[in-house]
């Protein structure tokens, strides 16, 4: 994985200005009126950034930085990597270019930001034109032949490029041309196999002919192609031992009868989804938000994978990272306008790196669906190969707005809501776990307990009691209740679960009320829901035993503040958060979700929290 920071913010911005492929973008626009007496628009007079090239990778892998500041009277560039090593020397001359030339570097990703008399500065290179009021930022990707080149612009006062340096012809193992195939076991998981559809647009978009898919490696005939692999123990002879634990990945280069073939590989289903994705973004030049931007990869007529190529990722650092799409006012409407789009909705999520999808609802309780039956974003989320979790108004993915429609789906009296009588909630708990159960799905199941909305659940529950001891004892038992029923119907005596404090729960958890089942696998998910966006007091003195799971809840977006629709918080003040919070435990976060609305004003968070999550050190 690259830059994901960097990557994002550029496509960001070209989401923002982008045109008909976008969530919200507006078709069949009135064409605004020409002005009678047009503006005279004046050629603004050269400077020396006009022609500038930086940075400049030589044939020899040096990279020049140039940056012009007349002004300026010292100029440094800081770097996330230690690919050159001391400060670079940068001299100015007399036009106003400052200038230095770091020693050869490795082919890899690096990002950098000059600065200058001790301040961040703007790349000078970057035309102000069409960019939004924040600080910027440029990708540059550089390929073996230079004037391949292509430079975005975004927001962000980093700037990053990806080096490949010349590459001999004998340092090219896998030479991959229009039509290369894929091939793709017997056996291969129908998500994996979605995942890899994807990969067949994506490089017939870049080397214009289909790839066919092949089932036995004898069928290649002598062709390179590309193969995929979950499980290595499969196929041992094209397993990278590198290459181990939950959802790691790689990508490598094996010799595979007589042909040189690039091996996308992954520990597991997930890992052979995220490999895939990985080759997609580095060597076709598909970044992971690619649909979002409206990007068109480059036109090539070949891929040349380099020998030593062995690209290594190791499990991520958060066992569970979810993403929540919630307050979607434009996005429920526009995914229904066609498969397509809710097809890419997923895409994204899992060329992000996200494992886990969090839904209001599991159980199809319309009054024509058959027994058992999931909702669709439900199905399409478990198809893609993701796990299914719930919100905090949903416990066991059960939701009380649904109380009356699921009796009447039983063929039986609608019974009252009461907190007395338990039994009738643990039936309505029972069915949803049954369903997801059938369905196949995996699952972190939600323990909560709160009203038919988004309320306390006195506030639905006419037999509530009225004082905070109380009504922390009920939700108490409700949690249990619910963990005994998962592990009834699971037959799992330590599932996955989490429980989420939010609103109420906070309060008592921080009273001292509220007292969650003692489940070894049961994650204590806090939330960032008081308007502050920064983890309450009783979380930051939170004295958590060594064995405690932690997760934690961040919304990207307030419906009453109207950021749903406009960007809210920040990769730096995200980063800060999840910083606090994994400081709690002795063990590494457990859990975390993203409450990220209609997506496209929030894709620098989320872009940041699932490469955060991935590797948070």
């Amino acid at each position: 994985m690259r830059v994901f920071v960097t990557a994002t913010a550029s496509l960001m911005l070209i989401a923002c200005v982008g045109g008909a492929g976008t969530a919200f973008s507006q078709t069949n626009q009135a064409t605004p009126p020409v002005s009678e007496s047009p503006a005279v628009w004046s050629k603004p007079d050269e400077t020396p950034n006009d022609s500038l090239v930086s940075p400049e990778v030589s044939p020899d892998g040096r990279v020049t930085f140039r940056l012009y500041a007349p002004e300026a009277k010292n100029v440094t560039v800081r770097v996330n990597s230690d690919f050159f090593r001391g400060p670079l020397s940068f001299v100015k001359d007399k036009r106003g270019v400052w200038s230095a030339t770091a020693e050869p570097v490795s082919s890899g990703a690096y990002r950098y930001n000059f600065m200058a008399d001790g301040a961040i500065v703007l790349d000078s290179r970057i035309s102000t034109a069409n960019l939004m009021p924040s600080t910027f930022m440029k990708i540059i990707r550089f390929h073996p032949d230079l004037s391949q080149q292509r430079t975005l612009l975004g927001m962000s006062v980093l700037v990053g490029f990806f080096a490949l340096v010349n590459l001999s012809p004998a340092a090219i193992a896998a030479h991959l041309t229009p039509g290369v195939p894929v091939v793709v076991l017997p056996g291969t998981p129908s998500s994996v196999k979605m995942a890899v559809a994807d990969l067949q647009r994506d490089l017939e978009k870049v080397l214009g002919q289909p790839s066919p898919i092949v089932e036995d490696a004898k069928e290649l005939h002598g062709r390179p192609a590309i193969v995929i692999l979950v499980d290595g123990s499969t196929k041992p002879e094209w397993h990278e031992a590198a290459v181990a634990g939950r959802e790691a990945h790689g990508i490598h280069v094996r010799g595979i009868d007589g042909q040189s073939c690039v091996v996308l590989e992954g520990t597991d289903p997930r890992g052979a989804i995220y490999a895939i994705y990985s080759f997609s973004d580095e060597f076709l030049g598909v970044p992971p938000l690619w649909y979002w931007a409206d990007w068109v990869p480059t036109r090539r007529a070949t891929i040349d994978i380099p020998t030593d190529t062995n690209r290594v990722f190791p499990p991520a650092y958060v066992r569970w990272r979810a993403w929540l799409n919630n307050d979607s006012d434009f996005l429920d409407p526009w995914q229904k306008r066609s498969p397509e789009n809710d097809h890419a909705m997923l895409e994204t999520v899992l060329r992000l790196k996200y494992n886990a999808f969090e839904l209001g609802g599991v159980a199809d309780l319309r009054p024509d669906a058959p027994p058992y039956a999931v909702q669709s974003g439900a199905a399409k989320a478990n198809a893609r190969g993701l796990v299914i979790t719930h919100h905090h108004t949903s416990p066991l993915g059960s939701n009380l707005s649904g109380w009356d429609a699921f009796w009447k789906h039983e063929g039986k009296p609608v019974p009252p809501l009461s907190v007395t009588n338990i039994e009738n909630l643990k039936t309505f708990w029972r069915y949803h776990v049954e369903t997801a159960q059938r369905a196949g799905f995996e699952t972190v199941w939600t323990l909560v307990f709160r009203g038919s909305r988004d309320i306390p659940f006195w506030e639905t529950f006419k037999d509530a009691p009225t004082n905070a001891a109380d009504r922390a004892r009920v939700i108490n038992q409700m949690l249990q209740a619910e963990a005994d029923v998962v592990k009834e119907v699971t037959g799992n005596s330590a599932p996955n679960m989490r429980t989420t404090f939010y609103n109420e729960s906070t309060t008592f958890l921080g009273a001292g009320l509220l007292h969650p089942p003692s489940e070894p696998t049961l994650i204590w998910n806090f939330v960032a829901a008081r308007r502050d966006h920064f983890p309450t007091e009783d979380l930051r003195n939170l004295k958590s035993p060594p064995d405690r799971l932690i997760g934690y809840y961040l919304n990207f977006q307030f419906t009453s503040t109207g950021s749903h629709l406009a960007p809210a918080e920040g990769p730096w003040k995200m980063a800060a958060n999840y910083r606090i919070v994994d400081g709690t435990s002795a063990q590494p976060l457990a859990f975390t979700v993203v409450n990220a609305g209609n997506n496209r004003e929030h894709l620098t968070e989320l872009s940041a929290n699932a490469e955060m999550m991935w590797r948070f050190k």
